[in-house]
């Protein structure tokens, strides 16, 4: 007779890989109650933040126990493992099985790792696309691209021996931006600012910002506590990264725009570039999600002319998009949401912002800080809209 001690160890051990994974807090929390049912729970309580997991399992004649499991590392984005490990969570709660089988399952889907080069691939990809999409030339791009493997480099061999993240932020933001800045000296025609864009995008912590916000606004109240300062504190070791750069290097022009008027062309790069983040078959899904939500912002800029309702909007059609392919793909909607807001992540206001600091105009940092604020606030405020009709769609069909 399995029992709740067999079933809490490898119940931790999902719940920390759907957080590392791009998981929502929600989405944890509701995948180990459903799963915690279907093993034949009498009662589940399940408290996740994205610091720790603590999971209470009482069943019939056995009593009830608690364990929890602290988590070192939150807010990866392998939208692959999240899927097979949503697939594996349905399977258990359509038919449930052993401990010892659930764990084997298990271990098999958390011992796949992204390819490197496929990896190196997406944030060359990832950095050239932003730089063609916020109006660079096509030198800017190549030169984004070759910023992008120094990026990919410090990823894979400075991070791991950093003493946290915020550090690592800021030393991998000073080194792309003094390499940027030195291309920029040694050969003039290029665009620094359209350039450094492109590489913000791979540091950016835009989602992180995005979810937190978004978790408030849903009631997970500590947890977006949580994430955004975190976010905060990325996004400042960020800023001072570069502007080091750009004060250490001096002398440099900034060609301030809005930073969300790209050409009509960047549809078809800011859609390719999003399909990165998904497996083969659903490239096209993910890069028509990436193709719409600025087509929208776009669509809502014409008639607002401010960033917050189009943001708001964007947001809104984007989560309702992943919504419906996750119910017809059998995925989750966070992959599918992820890659389709990625077009508004408010990377290019928070590189204007910065550079107005460095440049001396306080009033103009603040407007361009403003509007970064205004872009994830949007955007999460659209997302929870539709998660919230949608939820309410589903209890009143689940009736």
């Amino acid at each position: 007779m399995q029992t709740s001690k067999d079933y809490l160890h490898v119940f931790l051990d999902m719940g920390d890989a759907l957080l590392n994974s791009g998981a929502e807090i929600f989405r944890v929390e509701d995948t180990l109650n459903r799963m915690g049912y279907a093993c034949g729970a009498t009662h589940m309580n399940v408290f996740v933040i994205t610091s720790s997991i603590v999971i209470t399992m009482e069943f019939p004649g056995d009593g009830a126990r608690t364990q929890t499991r602290r988590i070192h590392e939150c807010g990866g984005n392998d939208f692959t493992k999240l899927e097979q490990l949503n697939d594996l969570s349905r399977r258990f709660c359509s038919h449930p099985v052993s401990a010892a089988e659930l764990r084997n399952e298990f271990e098999k889907i958390n011992a796949n790792r992204p390819k490197p080069l496929w990896k190196l691939l997406g944030s060359v990809l990832a950095a050239c696309s932003f730089a063609l999409f916020y109006g660079g030339t096509i030198p800017d791009a190549i030169t984004a691209g070759i910023a992008a493997i120094l990026i990919w480099s410090l990823q894979k061999y400075l991070r791991p021996v950093c003493m946290n993240e915020v550090t690592f932020q800021f030393a991998a933001s000073f080194l792309t931006g003094c390499a940027i800045c030195g291309f920029t000296l040694l050969c003039p025609f290029l665009h620094m600012d359209k350039i450094m864009i492109g590489d913000i995008m791979l540091l950016i912590p835009g989602l992180m910002s995005t979810n937190a916000i978004r978790d408030v606004l849903i009631g997970d109240t500590l947890s977006g506590i949580i994430r955004l300062i975190a976010a905060l504190l990325l996004a400042a070791a960020l800023a001072l990264g570069f502007m080091g750069a750009i004060i250490l290097l001096g002398g440099l022009d900034f060609d301030h725009n809005d930073g969300y008027t790209a050409d009509y062309r960047s549809y078809r790069i800011c859609g390719f570039w999003s399909s990165f983040s998904h497996e083969t078959k659903y490239l096209p899904l993910a890069a028509a999600g990436g193709f719409l939500s600025w087509l929208v912002f776009l669509f809502g800029k014409s008639l607002w002319g401010s960033v917050f309702l189009p943001a708001l909007l964007a947001g809104f059609i984007a989560d309702v998009y992943a919504e419906i392919l996750a119910r017809i793909c059998k995925e989750t909607s966070t992959s599918f949401f992820v890659t389709s807001v990625i077009p508004l992540i408010p990377g290019s206001t928070l590189y204007y912002c910065m550079s107005s600091i460095v440049e001396g105009n306080p009033m103009q940092a603040l407007n361009y800080g403003r509007d970064t604020f205004l872009f994830a606030f949007g955007i999460a405020a659209g997302m929870s809209i539709a998660w919230a009709i949608c939820y309410f769609l589903r209890s009143v069909k689940a009736r």
